[in-house]
């Protein structure tokens, strides 16, 4: 019976399967937020068509022959509707949008009134932060959830750059060509799928790092440094 010790695994394949688990473990903890921030910052870009859909009723109105009303009546309007102090009043983007006014209203929230600048009829209000792509802003942020969110947001911004690093280390050719930049085998083949990873990651592992990195000066920690 042999009695002696195995030999050894060589230090370059140790080194690579080391870097592997790294890979997969940032992989497992960054992948269910980067999927949830590349959808809801996706759905930011469209804000502006978006909200024109889900607010309709209060964004869009019938282009009329008269010209608008002055700001200061369409202001008035809005305090009519809901009393307060106006704060902020944005003209009409276009023909056929409404006016908004800012209200501090007397009951302490500030609100979002929103009139038709032909006929000066409020067409509805809403409180700051109660709409749709404020609640996505949020969710992309997880400032919904908290401070601890924050903080979280923070730590997966870290595991990204691990995640880009150990990648771009699995990817490097080291001599090679083929899987470098080109898709090997054929769809559904094992060397096909990690070709597919490889090729895919090495590009936007460009963007996930300029965007890791990018984000840390807006983060609970890293940011409070960067503003002082």
């Amino acid at each position: 019976m042999n009695t002696s010790n195995p030999a050894p695994e060589p230090a370059a394949s140790a080194l690579y399967r080391a870097v592997w688990r790294w890979h997969f473990y940032a992989g497992l903890i960054c992948l269910p937020f980067l999927f949830l921030m590349a959808v809801t910052g996706g759905l930011y870009l469209f804000s502006t068509e978006i909200e024109s859909i889900v607010y309709r009723d209060r964004l869009h109105v019938n282009a009329a022959g008269n010209a608008p009303l002055a700001p200061e009546a369409i202001v008035g309007h809005a305090l009519a509707a809901v009393p307060g102090v106006a704060t902020r009043y944005t003209p009409p983007a276009s023909a056929t949008r409404s006016a908004e006014v800012g209200v501090a209203s007397d009951t302490g929230t500030p609100l979002t009134v929103y009139v038709d600048p032909y006929s000066g009829r409020v067409l509805g209000q809403a409180a700051r932060g109660d709409t749709l792509m404020e609640v996505v802003k949020q969710l992309h942020s997880l400032a919904i959830a908290g401070p601890v969110a924050n903080h979280l947001v923070e730590i997966v911004a870290g595991w990204a750059i691990v995640l880009v690093v150990t990648g771009t280390w699995l990817w490097w050719p080291r001599g090679r060509r083929d899987g470098v930049v080109s898709v090997r085998g054929r769809p559904g083949l094992r060397v096909w799928w990690r070709d597919l990873h490889a090729v895919t990651g090495a590009f936007a592992g460009v963007a996930v790092l300029f965007l890791a990195v990018t984000g840390m000066p807006w983060s609970a920690f890293w940011g409070d440094k960067v503003g002082k």
